[in-house]
């Protein structure tokens, strides 16, 4: 392994996958380094974790553990998830849609919400054959291809009939949700479907595992973390306002209640890492 191939690699989803995956990370860390553990944050995406070395050991918040060999899957979740690593860690992390999970995972959103699964648990024989691939890959730019066609290849597969005739307008207004990172009235989404408001939200429930309120607080938070992870140094009481939240404290509660943690501690366990990514513009970053 070579400084050159070391670090976190960003990649964007082709055209083909945007309405499928909402991000590609490739990431080799040197054996020399020390153990780390990444925390995890509730996020409005699912994720899929392709673990080349089999070391990442995944804890939750109340304690449960799981080992998980080649990689793991997690759903939409309102609590921090700890991936503990030896100092090597080499693999790979795709951002899912619910279109995504459906369609690449084949599941239903609802069954992984909250919850974190070993991926050959829910993919079957076609993750090792993946991670098999990837491993044997020549370099980042031919791992990119290979998911890439990985994944456009499951999407394709996956067209058919809808389970529910409703998922259209409840997938439209999860879009909402986020793009307004989380400041929407639920009455107003329930009106642009064109639902009664009870019947969204039940509906929404059953579909995504948790309802549309609680989806709008964790994209209010994870508004939140994108801004602080991008500007560390931002005065809290302006950030909060700028995410929704009523005043300072506001957001520190929410984040402690979400995080498990204090903001102060996630800036110390995370800069490093997030000031180690790396972006450019290599052939393979279209993926």
């Amino acid at each position: 392994m070579t400084e050159a191939e070391t670090g976190v690699f960003v990649a964007k989803p082709d055209p083909a996958l945007r309405r499928y995956v909402t991000g590609v990370v490739g990431y080799q860390r040197a054996p020399s380094e020390s153990a780390h553990t990444h925390r995890g944050m509730p996020s409005c995406s699912a994720l899929l974790v392709i673990d080349f070395d089999a070391s990442i050991t995944v804890s939750g918040r109340f304690g449960e553990v799981c080992a998980t060999g080649g990689g793991f899957v997690a759903g939409l979740r309102r609590r921090p998830t700890l991936l503990h690593q030896p100092g090597a860690a080499y693999g790979m992390r795709v951002g899912l849609t619910p279109r995504g999970v459906r369609s690449i995972l084949g599941v239903p959103l609802d069954s992984l919400t909250d919850r974190v699964e070993r991926t050959e648990d829910v993919v079957g024989s076609a993750a090792t054959h993946l991670v098999d691939h990837l491993i044997s890959a020549s370099g980042w730019e031919d791992r990119f291809a290979i998911l890439g066609a990985f994944l456009r290849r499951r999407a394709r597969e996956a067209h058919g009939p809808l389970r529910n005739p409703s998922l259209p307008a409840l997938d439209a207004a999860l879009d909402l949700i986020t793009a307004a990172d989380g400041r929407v009235r639920i009455d107003w989404l329930a009106d642009e479907v064109g639902y009664s408001r009870r019947w969204f939200s039940e509906r929404f429930r059953s579909e995504f595992g948790m309802g549309p309120k609680g989806v709008a607080r964790v994209a209010r938070f994870e508004n939140a973390v994108r801004l602080l992870a991008a500007e560390p140094e931002t005065p809290l009481a302006g950030l909060a306002l700028r995410c929704g939240f009523y005043d300072q404290a506001h957001l520190a509660a929410e984040w402690r209640s979400l995080s498990g943690c204090t903001l102060t501690e996630w800036l110390r366990e995370e800069f490093v890492q997030i000031a180690d990514v790396r972006t450019g513009d290599r052939p393979y970053v279209a993926v």
